[in-house]
């Protein structure tokens, strides 16, 4: 929302200042190095602008328009878009595990379904399972595996499924694609049974090779969102929910140097061999040494530098 004198925060209401600018030009130039691909003419980007807002460091993009069901059926449509075997998964599964036995578990952008294929080869909890997706393709894929899954959005399905409640919702690396961050997450409270529980996974933004590279799939009109701790802790105070904070064990410092490094250098769709980064180090060495300093000072979570992805339980006060 814009007020007179700014941007308001879409998570806590405070004033935000302006960090970049994001033409549709740019992003679409950079979507065609990441995927090395020409972007299709008919996918609809609008110009975007970077905010971070004064009060709880929520990054957002203005105007507040997610990605067009153009821009999505182009970028899911991309060899690889979907991530295989997250390590939030086998998480969630682990915390699942410790807890009650009648799980009925909603998953939010089930994509083609990877968490239930995870869960499925497991074989250790018998789970009810529904999934929510609005690409039709992924749903597709999702139906000839034979799960139950709907091609809707979270309002949708509450409004025909008003009295259906779940013991489990997750959503993993869907929060940041949303441009009503605090109403998705209400949402998704409102069909939890009293003990229930959300489990939410975004990238952990800034994430560590984004030092001086510009990642285009953690920004608008990809991600409408980008998280840290102060903005998590800030969402479940206004909306009344109690959040505990998982991460992956992360890197050592000199290998998280050398990633952002070699991304700065050659970007991310380069797969350079370790000797021609360590001759690039070579010849920039006091580059190299700015990266190293850079992660050194990268926020600190129960002691430990962030990694480069978060889960976050929710559950009800």
């Amino acid at each position: 929302m814009e007020i007179d004198n700014g941007v308001i925060c879409p998570i806590c209401g405070g004033l935000s200042k302006k960090i970049k600018s994001l033409d549709s030009a740019y992003i679409k130039s950079q979507l065609s190095i990441q995927f090395n691909t020409p972007v299709l003419k008919d996918v609809e980007i609008v110009d975007y602008e970077l905010l971070r807002c004064n009060e709880c460091s929520f990054e957002f993009a203005f105007p507040q328009i997610e990605g067009s069901r153009s821009f999505y059926d182009w970028v899911t449509s991309q060899p690889k878009y979907y991530v295989e075997n997250r390590w939030e998964y086998y998480k969630v599964l682990d915390l699942l595990a410790k807890g009650s036995k009648g799980i009925k578990l909603l998953d939010v952008g089930c994509g083609d379904g990877q968490f239930f294929d995870v869960i499925n080869q497991g074989g250790r909890l018998i789970i009810d399972l529904y999934g929510l997706d609005t690409t039709d393709a992924s749903i597709e894929i999702c139906r000839n595996k034979g799960y139950k899954v709907f091609c809707m959005d979270i309002q949708k399905f509450k409004s025909v499924h008003e009295e259906t409640l779940f013991s489990t919702i997750t959503a993993f690396h869907v929060l940041e694609h949303i441009a009503d961050p605090k109403k998705f997450l209400a949402e998704m409270a409102d069909l939890l049974e009293p003990a229930g529980s959300i489990f939410i996974s975004t990238p952990y933004s800034p994430m560590d090779f984004e030092l001086d590279w510009y990642d285009v799939l953690n920004h608008p009109p990809h991600h409408m969102g980008r998280w840290n701790m102060n903005s998590y802790i800030k969402i479940a105070k206004i909306l009344g929910l109690k959040p505990e904070f998982f991460m992956p064990e992360y890197p050592g410092l000199l290998r998280s140097a050398i990633l952002s490094f070699k991304f700065s250098i050659y970007g991310s769709a380069q797969l350079e061999s370790k000797m021609k980064i360590l001759k690039a180090i070579g010849r920039r060495p006091g580059k190299f040494f700015t990266h190293l300093l850079k992660q050194s000072k990268r926020t600190r979570i129960s002691g430990k530098r962030a990694s480069n992805v978060i889960l976050v339980k929710f559950t009800k006060i």
